[in-house]
């Protein structure tokens, strides 16, 4: 059984994964005024936050600083929060919860491409951070290395279960046979997410595993090749001849 610390912890993260495709959009689509939904700021020096930005905001001389919502410093919290937020919002947020339905839907394929980076974007900013900080064991840097580490982990996760679930619908509209010009268009939008999350688990499998992949890496694929029968009959003289 598991004891009440680990029920707590599974339970964050089955939050945090549910969620962390929804935080990865709103973080990677461009917002009306410009930018982001989500943004990245420092509120103190060294300490940056979440914040959801008001998809009504428009510029100008109005201040948006009053109309932003904290979502917190982690990429977890953040992601866990996020639907809350939107829930008890749901007038201010409908713009984004219908953009959101859209993703899950598979009717949204431009915004999958900048969400399938983040996984690799997160991975080499936690191996930046853990070089950077070899040798130290500030609480805060350590909580920072596993933030990052849960998020590429869920995100990747994730994707391969929305890919899954959209090659599940794709398959029901195609097996009705008589398909409208309304059922050709959404299976193109199925089908080009489909796409852009598999390319992303084959390259996601690569980058972690490597040792399982059998891809010639650019710039050394001269090492895949056969030695000549000269250089190799030079090889094997030198063996045996013990020379240098």
């Amino acid at each position: 059984d598991l004891s009440p610390q680990d029920a707590v912890e599974n339970h964050r993260l089955k939050q945090v994964k549910e969620n962390i495709i929804d935080f990865a959009v709103l973080l990677t689509t461009a917002h009306p005024a410009g930018g982001v939904c989500i943004i990245k700021e420092e509120t103190d020096p060294g300490i940056y936050q979440y914040f959801l930005r008001d998809p009504a905001y428009r510029g100008g001389d109005e201040d948006e600083i009053g109309k932003r919502t904290a979502l917190g410093e982690e990429i977890t919290v953040a992601a866990a929060r996020l639907p809350g937020v939107l829930a008890d919002q749901s007038v201010r947020f409908q713009a984004y919860q219908l953009v959101l339905a859209g993703v899950r839907k598979g009717e949204a394929p431009k915004t999958i491409p900048a969400v399938v980076m983040l996984p690799k974007t997160w991975l080499k900013q936690r191996q930046d951070l853990a070089g950077a900080w070899a040798g130290e064991t500030k609480p805060a840097q350590q909580a920072r290395l596993k933030d990052l580490l849960e998020s590429y982990t869920l995100l990747a996760e994730a994707l391969d279960e929305l890919g899954q679930q959209l090659s599940e619908r794709n398959a029901e509209v195609q097996a009705t046979g008589l398909m409208t010009s309304v059922d050709r268009a959404l299976i193109q939008k199925y089908e080009q997410s489909i796409k852009i999350i598999q390319r992303f688990k084959e390259s996601w499998e690569i980058l972690t595993n490597p040792a399982k992949s059998d891809v010639v890496p650019g710039g050394f694929s001269g090492l895949w090749e056969p030695l000549s029968e000269s250089a190799l009959s030079d090889v094997l003289d030198k063996l045996n001849s013990g020379d240098d």
